[in-house]
Protein backbone atom coordinates (compact mmCIF):
# COMPACT_ATOMS: atom_id res chain seq x y z
CA UNK A 1 0.00 0.00 0.00
CA UNK A 2 2.66 2.42 0.67
CA UNK A 3 4.70 1.50 -1.96
CA UNK A 4 1.66 1.81 -3.98
CA UNK A 5 0.98 5.71 -2.65
CA UNK A 6 4.54 7.08 -2.88
CA UNK A 7 4.77 5.60 -6.87
CA UNK A 8 1.64 6.92 -7.62
CA UNK A 9 2.26 10.82 -6.65
CA UNK A 10 5.75 9.70 -8.67
CA UNK A 11 3.56 8.96 -11.86
CA UNK A 12 1.20 12.12 -11.29
CA UNK A 13 4.10 14.84 -10.95
CA UNK A 14 5.70 13.11 -14.04
CA UNK A 15 2.38 13.40 -15.84
CA UNK A 16 1.44 16.79 -15.32
CA UNK A 17 1.12 19.03 -18.40
CA UNK A 18 2.70 22.79 -18.05
CA UNK A 19 -0.29 24.20 -19.32
CA UNK A 20 -4.52 23.13 -19.59
CA UNK A 21 -3.68 23.17 -23.57
CA UNK A 22 -0.26 21.80 -23.91
CA UNK A 23 1.66 18.34 -24.18
CA UNK A 24 4.88 19.41 -22.51
CA UNK A 25 5.53 18.12 -19.35
CA UNK A 26 5.52 20.87 -16.26
CA UNK A 27 8.90 18.88 -14.71
CA UNK A 28 10.61 18.12 -18.43
CA UNK A 29 14.64 17.32 -17.57
CA UNK A 30 13.80 16.81 -13.63
CA UNK A 31 13.78 13.38 -12.81
CA UNK A 32 11.09 12.63 -9.82
CA UNK A 33 12.23 9.73 -7.93
CA UNK A 34 10.91 7.51 -4.47
CA UNK A 35 14.32 7.27 -2.49
CA UNK A 36 16.36 8.27 0.38
CA UNK A 37 17.99 11.31 0.24
CA UNK A 38 21.25 11.79 -1.63
CA UNK A 39 24.27 11.63 0.89
CA UNK A 40 25.59 14.73 2.50
CA UNK A 41 29.07 13.94 1.28
CA UNK A 42 27.91 14.28 -2.23
CA UNK A 43 27.75 17.98 -4.30
CA UNK A 44 23.92 18.71 -4.13
CA UNK A 45 24.52 20.72 -7.64
CA UNK A 46 26.12 17.95 -9.00
CA UNK A 47 23.10 15.97 -8.29
CA UNK A 48 21.32 17.38 -11.34
CA UNK A 49 17.59 18.45 -11.15
CA UNK A 50 16.10 15.68 -9.05
CA UNK A 51 12.99 15.43 -7.09
CA UNK A 52 12.85 13.00 -4.48
CA UNK A 53 10.03 11.73 -2.61
CA UNK A 54 11.20 9.81 1.09
CA UNK A 55 8.75 8.27 3.39
CA UNK A 56 9.60 10.60 7.16
CA UNK A 57 7.23 8.50 9.36
CA UNK A 58 4.06 6.24 9.05
CA UNK A 59 1.01 6.98 11.91
CA UNK A 60 -1.83 4.92 12.71
CA UNK A 61 -5.34 6.74 12.51
CA UNK A 62 -7.38 5.71 15.16
CA UNK A 63 -10.38 8.30 15.16
CA UNK A 64 -11.69 5.96 12.41
CA UNK A 65 -10.96 2.57 14.02
CA UNK A 66 -13.80 -0.23 14.91
CA UNK A 67 -12.99 -2.97 17.37
CA UNK A 68 -13.97 -5.92 14.67
CA UNK A 69 -15.77 -6.97 11.71
CA UNK A 70 -17.72 -9.91 10.28
CA UNK A 71 -17.41 -10.59 6.44
CA UNK A 72 -19.77 -13.26 5.09
CA UNK A 73 -18.86 -16.51 3.76
CA UNK A 74 -20.53 -18.39 1.31
CA UNK A 75 -23.89 -18.66 0.62
CA UNK A 76 -25.09 -21.21 3.04
CA UNK A 77 -28.42 -20.71 4.78
CA UNK A 78 -28.20 -19.36 7.61
CA UNK A 79 -25.71 -17.56 6.61
CA UNK A 80 -21.76 -18.04 8.43
CA UNK A 81 -19.47 -15.42 8.81
CA UNK A 82 -15.76 -14.97 9.62
CA UNK A 83 -14.53 -12.54 12.40
CA UNK A 84 -11.30 -10.17 11.11
CA UNK A 85 -9.64 -7.51 12.76
CA UNK A 86 -10.72 -3.94 11.94
CA UNK A 87 -9.54 -2.34 9.05
CA UNK A 88 -6.07 -0.39 9.86
CA UNK A 89 -5.74 3.04 8.47
CA UNK A 90 -2.38 4.84 7.95
CA UNK A 91 -1.46 8.29 7.65
CA UNK A 92 2.11 8.78 5.84
CA UNK A 93 4.30 11.56 6.58
CA UNK A 94 6.18 12.39 2.76
CA UNK A 95 8.90 14.90 2.06
CA UNK A 96 9.54 15.66 -1.14
CA UNK A 97 12.94 18.21 -2.00
CA UNK A 98 14.56 19.05 -4.57
CA UNK A 99 18.55 18.60 -5.77
CA UNK A 100 20.49 20.15 -8.39
CA UNK A 101 20.85 24.11 -9.00
CA UNK A 102 19.57 25.96 -6.17
CA UNK A 103 17.38 28.18 -8.05
CA UNK A 104 15.74 25.02 -10.33
CA UNK A 105 15.16 23.09 -7.01
CA UNK A 106 13.33 26.56 -5.82
CA UNK A 107 11.65 26.54 -8.81
CA UNK A 108 10.66 22.41 -8.56
CA UNK A 109 9.51 22.52 -5.11
CA UNK A 110 7.40 25.64 -6.04
CA UNK A 111 5.56 23.71 -9.25
CA UNK A 112 5.15 20.81 -6.82
CA UNK A 113 3.10 23.59 -4.14
CA UNK A 114 0.98 24.37 -7.03
CA UNK A 115 0.15 21.24 -7.96
CA UNK A 116 -0.86 19.70 -5.21
CA UNK A 117 -2.94 22.99 -4.08
CA UNK A 118 -4.97 22.35 -7.68
CA UNK A 119 -5.44 18.87 -6.85
CA UNK A 120 -5.06 17.30 -3.63
CA UNK A 121 -7.86 14.83 -3.27
CA UNK A 122 -7.05 11.54 -5.35
CA UNK A 123 -9.99 9.02 -5.91
CA UNK A 124 -9.40 5.18 -7.22
CA UNK A 125 -10.02 5.69 -10.64
CA UNK A 126 -7.09 8.22 -10.97
CA UNK A 127 -4.74 6.26 -8.90
CA UNK A 128 -4.94 3.00 -10.95
CA UNK A 129 -4.39 4.70 -14.22
CA UNK A 130 -1.25 6.27 -12.95
CA UNK A 131 0.28 2.69 -11.47
CA UNK A 132 2.86 0.80 -13.02
CA UNK A 133 1.52 -2.92 -12.50
CA UNK A 134 -2.33 -4.36 -12.99
CA UNK A 135 -0.76 -6.11 -9.40
CA UNK A 136 -1.20 -2.70 -7.88
CA UNK A 137 -4.89 -1.68 -9.02
CA UNK A 138 -7.81 -0.90 -6.87
CA UNK A 139 -5.29 -1.57 -3.46
CA UNK A 140 -6.19 2.36 -2.57
CA UNK A 141 -9.73 4.05 -2.61
CA UNK A 142 -8.89 7.80 -1.99
CA UNK A 143 -5.39 9.80 -0.81
CA UNK A 144 -5.74 13.33 0.52
CA UNK A 145 -2.77 15.77 0.50
CA UNK A 146 -2.44 18.05 3.42
CA UNK A 147 0.70 20.81 4.06
CA UNK A 148 2.34 19.56 7.62
CA UNK A 149 3.36 22.88 8.93
CA UNK A 150 6.88 22.18 11.36
CA UNK A 151 8.36 24.57 13.61
CA UNK A 152 12.50 26.12 12.73
CA UNK A 153 13.04 23.35 15.78
CA UNK A 154 11.23 20.23 14.10
CA UNK A 155 12.97 21.37 11.09
CA UNK A 156 16.77 21.73 12.50
CA UNK A 157 16.10 18.19 14.55
CA UNK A 158 14.94 16.82 11.01
CA UNK A 159 17.95 17.53 8.99
CA UNK A 160 20.18 16.52 11.82
CA UNK A 161 18.10 13.27 12.14
CA UNK A 162 18.76 12.97 8.03
CA UNK A 163 22.44 14.01 9.04
CA UNK A 164 22.34 15.98 5.43
CA UNK A 165 22.36 19.12 3.95
CA UNK A 166 19.21 21.47 3.97
CA UNK A 167 17.23 21.24 0.52
CA UNK A 168 14.37 23.05 -0.75
CA UNK A 169 11.49 21.12 0.58
CA UNK A 170 7.83 20.32 1.93
CA UNK A 171 6.30 17.71 3.73
CA UNK A 172 2.67 16.34 2.81
CA UNK A 173 0.72 14.03 5.28
CA UNK A 174 -0.89 11.65 3.07
CA UNK A 175 -4.72 10.43 4.78
CA UNK A 176 -5.70 7.39 4.53
CA UNK A 177 -4.04 4.31 3.63
CA UNK A 178 -6.25 1.55 4.44
CA UNK A 179 -4.46 -1.99 5.18
CA UNK A 180 -7.79 -4.30 5.17
CA UNK A 181 -6.81 -7.96 7.90
CA UNK A 182 -8.17 -11.17 5.87
CA UNK A 183 -7.14 -13.55 7.98
CA UNK A 184 -10.32 -15.10 9.84
CA UNK A 185 -9.56 -14.99 13.95
CA UNK A 186 -13.13 -16.54 14.95
CA UNK A 187 -16.51 -17.07 13.40
CA UNK A 188 -20.11 -16.99 13.95
CA UNK A 189 -23.95 -18.11 12.48
CA UNK A 190 -26.58 -15.76 11.46
CA UNK A 191 -28.99 -15.48 14.13
CA UNK A 192 -32.93 -14.70 12.44
CA UNK A 193 -35.03 -15.26 15.16
CA UNK A 194 -34.85 -14.50 18.83
CA UNK A 195 -36.84 -16.96 21.97
CA UNK A 196 -38.10 -15.22 24.97
CA UNK A 197 -38.94 -17.44 27.68
CA UNK A 198 -41.68 -15.39 29.90
CA UNK A 199 -42.09 -16.80 33.67
CA UNK A 200 -45.49 -15.76 34.91
CA UNK A 201 -45.49 -15.44 38.96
Amino acid sequence: MIRIALTFLKNYLKGVPSNPNGNAELFTGVEIINSYLPSKTNNPVGEGNKIYITLLNIEEERTSKTPYRYEKVGIENPAKFKLLNPELSLNLYVMISGTGDYDEALKNISKVITVFANKNDFKSAEINAQLESPDDKNKIEELWLDIQNISLDQSNNLWQALANNILPHIIYKIRTIAIIPDLAIGGAIETRTLELEVQHK
